[in-house]
C-alpha cells in the first residue's frame, strides 16, 4: 500500500503515489489523467467540441447581422447660452422696478443641462415628438445625450430607419422640446401673475385708503400740504431777513439826516417847509422884491441921506413886501408860529440846494423804510401764529403724504414688475439654441457590426484557447503534482 503504482497510458506513463490517487476521487482522476483514449480519438472530440461552441457563437451573430435592419444617426448639438440679461425701469420721484435675468450656471447645485435631459427623455416629449412624424412611441426610441464637461452643449444621437427619418426624428424631437419647455415657461408666467395680481390688488386697496385719509384731513385743516407749510416757514425767514436789512437802511438814513440836519441848522419839520417855500414862485419872487428893495433902500441912504422922502417910501413898500412874505410863508407852512425873518431864511437860497435835496430824500426813504418795517412785523407777527397753530398738522400731514408715497412706490413698482416680468421667461427654463443642425447620415451605422465581429473573435479565441488548455493540462498537472 505504501508504493503501490497504478499503469496508465502505455504513452504517458508515470509513477504516482497511489495514496495520492486513492485519496481523490473520480473526477481528480479524469482532470489530471484524462481518458485512456488514443490522440486521434481525442483530436476527434475535441474538434467536435470546437465546430459546436463557434456554431453556437457565430450563428446567433450571423443571424443578428442578417435580419437586423439598418440604422441611422443623426447628429446635433444644442447650446444653452450662459449670459444673463436685465431690464430696469425709473419711476420718477417713486423708485425703480427691475428684473433680472441670471446665469443658469450661477446655481452649483443645480444643472439646467442634466434638467434637460430629463425633459427631453421624458415621455411627454418623446409622444409629441413621436405623435408628429406619426410613430408608435415604442418603436420612436430615445434620443443619446451627452453632456461636455465644462460647457453649455447637449450632443444628441437619433437613430432611424432611413437618414431622412433619422434627421426628421432630431427635428421633431428639437420642436416637442421647445414647444414642452414653452409651455412650461407659460405655466409659470401664469401662476406668477396670478398671485402678483392679488398682491397688487392689496397694494391698490392701501393706496386708495391711505388717499382718502389724506384728503379728509386737508379738508379740516387749513395746511393742505406740507410744501404750504414750508412756504410759510421760507416766507418767514425772508420777511425776517428783510426786517433786519431795513433795519439797518433806517439805521442808515437816520444817520445821514443827523449829519445833514446838524449842517444847515434845521429841522426836520422846517427842511419841508424849506422844500415848500423854495419851490413856490410868488414867495421866491416876494424874496426877489424885498432883495431889490434893501439895495435900493441902502443906494439912497448912501446917496441921499436918511432923511430923504425917497426913502420912507421905499421903507414903507419893504414894510409891505415883509408883511406879504410873512402871509404867503404861514399860508404855504400852515405854522404861524415862524416869523418873517425865519421864513426868509428858511426859504431863501442861502442853503445849499444839493444838501437840502439830498436831506429830503433820505427823509423820505426814511419814510417809506419805516411804513416797510411796520408792514413787515405785522406780517411777520401772523406768519408766527399760522405756523405755531399748523406745526402739529402739518407733521401730520407729512406722516399720510409718507405712507401714501410708500403706497403709491409699492404700487407702481409692482405694477412695473408685472409689466417687465414679462420679459423673465428664461429665469427658470433658460434659453436654448441649435449650434449644429440635425445631419442627415450618409451611410448606415456599423457599430452594432463591429461589436458583434470584436464579441465573436473575443469568443472564438477565448473557445480555442480554453480547449488548448483542455489539451495539455495532464502533462501540466502531472508535472506540477510530480514536482510537489
Amino acid at each position: 500500500m505504501n508504493q503501490s503504482v497504478i499503469k496508465l497510458n502505455t504513452d504517458n506513463a508515470r509513477q504516482i503515489p497511489s495514496g495520492s490517487v486513492k485519496t481523490h476521487g473520480f473526477l481528480y482522476r479524469l482532470i489530471v489523467f484524462g481518458s485512456n483514449f488514443s490522440p486521434k480519438k481525442r483530436f476527434i472530440i475535441y474538434s467536435f467540441i470546437l465546430l459546436l461552441s463557434l456554431s453556437l457563437v457565430w450563428i446567433p451573430i450571423s443571424l443578428l447581422l442578417i435580419l437586423t435592419p439598418p440604422s441611422y444617426t443623426s447628429e446635433w448639438t444644442l447650446i444653452m447660452p450662459g449670459a444673463g440679461s436685465g431690464h430696469a425701469v425709473n419711476l420718477d420721484s417713486l423708485g425703480q422696478a427691475t428684473a433680472n435675468i441670471a446665469s443658469p450656471f450661477t446655481n452649483t447645485s443645480i444643472d439646467p443641462l442634466v434638467n434637460y435631459r430629463e425633459i427631453v427623455t421624458s415621455k411627454t416629449v418623446l409622444s409629441k415628438a413621436a405623435a408628429t412624424l406619426d410613430i408608435p412611441l415604442s418603436k420612436f426610441g430615445k434620443p443619446r445625450i451627452k453632456l461636455i464637461d465644462q460647457t453649455s452643449l447637449m450632443q444628441f444621437k437619433v437613430k432611424g430607419d432611413s437618414p431622412e427619418q433619422a434627421r426628421n426624428k432630431s427635428l421633431a424631437i428639437y420642436q416637442a422640446l421647445q414647444n414642452q419647455l414653452e409651455l412650461l415657461r407659460n405655466d409659470e408666467v401664469t401662476r406668477i401673475t396670478r398671485s402678483s395680481l392679488s398682491s397688487i390688488e392689496d397694494f391698490g386697496n392701501k393706496l386708495q385708503q391711505t388717499q382718502l385719509e389724506k384728503l379728509n384731513f386737508q379738508s379740516r385743516n387749513s395746511i393742505i400740504s406740507v410744501g404750504q407749510f414750508e412756504q410759510l416757514v421760507t416766507q418767514m425767514e425772508y420777511d425776517v431777513s428783510t426786517q433786519q436789512k431795513l433795519k439797518a437802511r433806517e439805521r442808515f438814513l437816520q444817520g445821514q439826516i443827523q449829519q445833514l440836519l446838524s449842517s444847515i441848522k434845521l429841522t426836520p419839520q422846517e427842511v419841508s417847509y424849506a422844500i415848500t417855500l423854495r419851490n413856490d414862485t410868488l414867495f421866491q419872487a416876494q424874496l426877489d422884491r424885498q432883495a431889490t428893495l434893501k439895495v435900493q433902500i441902502d443906494i439912497t441912504k448912501a446917496t441921499w441921506g436918511n432923511k430923504h422922502p425917497k426913502l420912507n417910501q421905499l421903507q414903507a413898500t419893504l414894510s409891505s413886501i415883509n408883511m406879504a412874505i410873512s402871509q404867503r410863508g404861514h399860508q404855504l407852512t400852515k405854522n404861524t408860529n415862524l416869523t418873517s425873518n425865519r421864513l426868509i431864511e428858511i426859504g431863501s437860497g442861502d442853503i445849499k440846494a444839493v444838501l437840502l435835496e439830498k436831506l429830503a430824500q433820505f427823509m423820505a426813504e426814511a419814510v417809506g423804510v419805516n411804513k416797510q418795517l411796520s408792514q413787515l412785523s405785522l406780517n411777520i407777527e401772523n406768519l408766527k401764529k399760522r405756523i405755531e397753530n399748523g406745526a402739529a398738522d402739518a407733521i401730520k400731514l407729512e406722516e399720510l403724504s409718507r405712507k401714501q408715497q410708500v403706497a403709491t412706490t409699492v404700487f407702481s413698482t409692482a405694477l412695473a414688475k408685472q409689466d417687465i416680468g414679462k420679459v423673465d421667461r428664461f429665469a427658470s427654463y433658460p434659453l436654448i439654441q441649435i449650434l449644429a443642425s440635425p445631419t442627415l447620415p450618409d451611410s448606415a451605422d456599423k457599430l452594432h457590426i463591429k461589436l458583434a465581429l470584436i464579441g465573436g473573435t473575443a469568443a472564438t479565441l477565448f473557445i480555442t484557447f480554453g480547449l488548448l488548455t483542455l489539451w495539455i493540462r495532464k502533462r501540466l498537472l502531472q508535472k506540477i503534482l510530480q514536482s510537489g
